[in-house]
């Protein structure tokens, strides 16, 4: 009788640590009205989200808007911590409605130390003055591809305006995309670039023989 007590309280203490060592993820959901359907994924702010229709995915890192079907229905959705640890649940979305989502993640203790994040490099986003793109109302998004293939930063051009952005340390595939004004990103190019310091300069640009837009990101 004792030998099976102490089974049982080891047992229930093995699955007291297992539990206590996972990590915690909590969702909040709600709705916005709109002529297409999306989700909106507000935090947690650099993560990487991920959804998946049809065995199609799309990725991008947090904050984002990811397209999906304009209908009822219900969605995978993929968040991916820096740290590695993934968090997927089907998202509700609703015709004519944007979903926005928010989660809360919190790693679970005794989990080891958090990883070091890389520095990140302030440099410049322009429009070329010799090959400019036309002025046609559309935007243009730039994607930070790493070694592994996740985004490590996004930036969208509007108004063909010069601005700054922050990208991390490392060797990157830079991605280039045409986006409508409903919100179609139509993609372009794939440039390699390195960035290991700041003053780096992304120059867009629309050669004239044609092929749409195009980057060359140069190192100060």
């Amino acid at each position: 009788m004792l030998l099976v007590l102490v089974c049982s309280l080891f047992v229930g203490l093995g699955f007291a640590r297992t539990a206590h060592a996972e990590d915690s993820w909590t969702e909040t959901v709600a709705f916005r009205r709109a002529d297409q359907a999306a989700i909106k994924v507000f935090e947690p702010d650099g993560y990487t989200a991920t959804v998946t229709v049809d065995g199609q995915a799309q990725t991008d890192q947090v904050p984002t808007v990811l397209r999906v079907p304009n209908a009822d229905s219900f969605v995978l959705v993929t968040l991916t911590a820096p740290s590695g640890a993934k968090w997927s649940k089907k998202i509700e979305t609703k015709r004519g409605s944007v979903t926005e989502l928010r989660v809360k993640h919190v790693a679970a203790a005794g989990g080891g130390a958090a990883p070091t994040k890389a520095r990140k490099w302030f440099g410049k986003f322009a429009m070329s003055t010799k090959l400019p793109c036309t002025k046609d109302g559309a935007a243009f998004k730039v994607e930070f591809l790493d070694g592994a293939g996740n985004s490590a930063a996004s930036f969208t051009m509007n108004d063909q305006k010069p601005f700054t952005g922050e990208v991390p340390d490392g060797e990157y595939q830079v991605r280039t995309f045409r986006v409508e004004a409903d919100g179609t990103a139509t993609y372009r190019n794939t440039r390699n670039a390195v960035v290991h310091a700041d003053g780096w300069v992304a120059t867009l640009f629309c050669a004239a023989k044609g092929g749409g837009i195009d980057i060359q990101v140069t190192a100060k």
